[in-house]
């Protein structure tokens, strides 16, 4: 229950967030839903090498460590802060739809037969 509300959440924070990035608002969207193909492909490639609570914990720990990152450079007076914090929030979002496929098949397989 926790990672779907944590999916949840923090994809919708992101999506709400998209123009504040610098940058175009329409070519960040754009970027946002183009990572998102290659990213449920990759999760998938993860599930079937590593398992679901693997790969699920990958992508749940490369969201941790983007926000955070992000968040922290957000903090700082760096050159580049704006552009760090768009790439940063699309690496973040596309790991989000990577975990999403995982999480998913993970809440089916966990319930039993009767209750699907």
């Amino acid at each position: 229950m926790l990672n779907w509300i944590a999916l949840g959440v923090v994809g919708y924070g992101l999506s709400f967030g998209i123009q504040t990035l610098s940058g175009d608002l329409y070519f960040n969207l754009f970027l946002f839903s183009l990572t998102s193909i290659p990213s449920k492909a990759i999760g998938m490639w993860l599930t079937n090498r590593l398992g679901r609570k693997k790969a699920t914990g990958i992508c749940f720990i490369i969201v941790g460590i983007t926000g955070i990152t992000g968040g922290v450079l957000q903090t700082l007076d760096a050159k580049y802060k704006e552009t760090l914090t768009t790439v940063l929030a699309i690496t973040a979002n596309a790991s989000i739809m990577a975990a999403w496929g995982t999480v998913q098949t993970m809440t089916v397989e966990l319930y039993p037969t009767v209750i699907r």
